[in-house]
């Protein structure tokens, strides 16, 4: 009865009814499974990954728990590339409107906010999950691994970017700054495609690739309207700002991210290709998804390439201005002949 209501995303009747059966027998799979997904859906996943370690401890096969405590485990490491996408794009939205001075405070503690936030997944990790689970999931899959190296230097480069997009005196240096936060944004985003597929593919049982249908298809959606909700704004005000040229890394960011999520859509249903009712009708839309993330790539690009940045240099000294005396025109010299007087006689 519990699942039907689940089904029916009847959340209150399925909560009434685990409990009321969990009450009568403690030790039920099904309930406990579902217990744990409840918990993990209402965002409180310590008690969700406390409720699937009980489970497992005393069912170590039970199937549905272990993709679900091995999906808790990689949502969390995909948030490690979404703390970087985040981190790129504030810096470059707030570039628009703020001067370097202020950058120079805001950036780096942002990027230190974003590695707090990293040591923080590792150390719930490890907190939460069985000993030596997440060391041995990724030791088996050297993808994850690599992504994860991948993601480093990815951000490594983005905070580089920023470092450079707040140099005065050199709108060159400028662009290259905001150039390298778009190759930041794109090594996350080749990270981020890793770790998925790392998920995904097939090893002791622990892939639930409707889990990560669900993933992907929700952040398109976030991304598709949040991204345009965003570009739409800051177009209709970027003629107003210190930085126009800005609104196109922008772009390019929201484009990215959100092509990298239409392709695990993507990927998702070639795995999956037999489950789908209308496959034409799928794949047709995810392209033309794609298609729209692309052309928000290429047009962001051609505003970076198009329009000049702004570099705000050093103050200049004003001029002193020159005073340059004209000479004074030639006057015209007469020769006068004096008259020629006789001598004086002496007679009167």
């Amino acid at each position: 009865m519990a699942e039907a209501y689940w089904l029916l995303h009847d959340s209150a009747a399925v909560r009434q009814h685990v409990a009321a059966g969990l009450a009568e027998n403690p030790v039920h799979s099904g309930l406990l499974q579902l217990k744990a997904r409840m918990e993990f859906e209402n965002f409180t996943r310590d008690e969700a990954v406390a409720t699937l370690r009980g489970l497992l401890g005393s069912r170590p096969e039970h199937t549905d728990a272990r993709r679900l405590l091995a999906e808790i485990m990689w949502r969390a490491l995909l948030r490690l590339a979404a703390w970087s996408w985040f981190f790129a794009c504030f810096v470059v939205v707030l570039s628009m409107w703020v001067g370097p001075g202020a950058m120079r405070l805001v950036s780096p503690a942002l990027f230190f906010g974003v590695l707090v936030a990293w040591s923080g997944v590792f150390r719930k990790l490890r907190r939460q999950l069985p000993p030596r689970y997440l060391r041995t999931r990724l030791l088996r899959r050297p993808e994850a691994i690599i992504a994860l190296v991948i993601l480093l230097f990815a951000s490594l480069i983005a905070d580089l970017g920023a470092v450079v997009s707040r140099v005065d005196g050199s709108a060159g240096l400028v662009r290259a700054g905001y150039v390298l936060l778009v190759a930041g944004v794109l090594g996350s985003a080749l990270s981020h495609l890793m770790l998925f597929v790392a998920w995904v593919r097939r090893r002791d049982g622990e892939t639930d690739r409707s889990a990560s249908e669900d993933f992907a298809g929700v952040s398109v959606i976030l991304v598709l309207f949040g991204g345009l909700l965003l570009l739409g704004l800051l177009a209709a005000v970027r003629h107003w700002s210190r930085q126009p040229a800005a609104f196109g890394a922008t772009a390019v960011i929201v484009g990215v991210v959100g092509f990298t999520f239409v392709l695990e859509l993507l990927l998702v249903f070639a795995l999956e290709i037999r489950m789908w009712g209308r496959p034409v009708l799928y794949a047709s839309l995810l392209l033309t998804v794609g298609a729209v993330m692309w052309l928000g790539i290429w047009w962001g690009a051609h505003i970076m390439a198009a329009e000049s940045f702004g570099s705000d240099g050093p103050p200049r000294r004003p001029a002193v201005p020159e005073f340059h005396p004209r000479p004074l025109p030639t006057l015209p010299s007469f020769r006068v002949t004096p008259p020629v007087t006789p001598p004086p006689t002496g007679d009167r």
